[in-house]
């Protein structure tokens, strides 16, 4: 599974209704690895 572009959020609706367990699983882990906020860089200085 590929997530185009890294949106800022998803909007899930129902994501795994219809699915069998194993793709379950696949979109619950995908959504989970991007559901981890990313470190901010830190400030640089101007001096």
């Amino acid at each position: 599974m590929a997530v185009a572009q890294g949106p800022p959020a998803f909007l899930l609706d129902e994501p795994t209704a219809y699915l069998d367990l194993v793709h379950q699983i696949d979109v619950l882990d995908l959504v989970g690895r991007h559901d981890t906020p990313e470190p901010e860089e830190p400030a640089k200085s101007l001096a």
